[in-house]
């Protein structure tokens, strides 16, 4: 299935004492990861790096436990505990900069913790109030919505980086770095299967939510996030 584990390589962080306040990487504002990574006393690489230190050192793991080229990655469930035992290293890892991943040789078990981590934010990287200007970026016209596998026209491209471009600073950071991933996944599609549409189903619902919900048309929600997500991979593999 093409998974198999390349050398484990630590994230190189350095060793901090453990802050005895309480910062979480979970359930929480990307804003206050990256406040927090600004102003602690490590390294200025550290407080310069643009993204959550946490989702650098996952992407950074799926990478160097083969998930590139492991077919259904970001589909295939992990363990129960690997899954708390990893939860509990990136709590202790956003309050000292140091992530043990050593012991978690699947790619599966970093790659089900990204998607829970991103669907746990407060405020997901497309936030809510920009939820109806990104339903904007779907439409082709007044009667054509954009659907998966539709050409790129030069303005749509545009609108798509226009539309990133204003994104608050920490989410725009975030959502590119996670395109540049994905793109980087997909680019390996013969073997982990997950191509651009795979990936847009995959992780529509992980960078918005529709803040007024319709809970009984749940089919066309995810539908619309998932068409969101493979425009924004689109866009990013054109300039690419």
């Amino acid at each position: 299935m093409g998974c198999g584990v390349q050398t484990v390589l630590k994230p190189n962080f350095q060793d901090f004492e453990e802050k005895k306040d309480e910062i979480l990487f979970f359930n929480t504002r990307i804003e206050a990861i990256m406040d927090s990574q600004r102003t602690r006393d490590w390294s200025e690489d550290f407080k310069k790096c643009p993204i959550p230190l946490g989702m650098k050192a996952l992407i950074q793991h799926i990478k160097y436990t083969g998930g590139l080229k492991c077919e259904g990655i970001f589909r295939i469930a992990a363990g129960k505990d690997e899954l708390e035992k990893i939860t509990k290293q990136l709590e202790i890892g956003t309050r000292t900069g140091v992530f043990a991943f050593e012991e978690f040789i699947s790619p599966h078990v970093p790659a089900v913790i990204l998607k829970r981590w991103l669907r746990s934010l407060e405020n997901l990287l497309i936030p809510e109030e920009m939820f109806e200007a990104a339903m904007l970026l779907l439409k082709k016209s007044e009667d054509k919505d954009f659907k998966r596998g539709d050409l790129l026209s030069e303005d749509m491209k545009l609108k798509v980086g226009s539309f990133i471009d204003n994104l608050p600073k920490d989410h725009r950071s975030a959502l590119n770095a996670l395109l540049e991933f994905l793109l980087e996944v997909s680019r390996n599609s013969k073997e982990n299967r997950m191509n651009l549409s795979n990936l847009a189903i995959v992780f529509g619902p992980c960078v918005a939510r529709n803040p007024q919900l319709n809970w009984k048309d749940l089919v066309r929600e995810s539908q619309i996030l998932s068409d969101l997500m493979f425009l924004l991979l689109s866009c990013g593999l054109s300039s690419t």
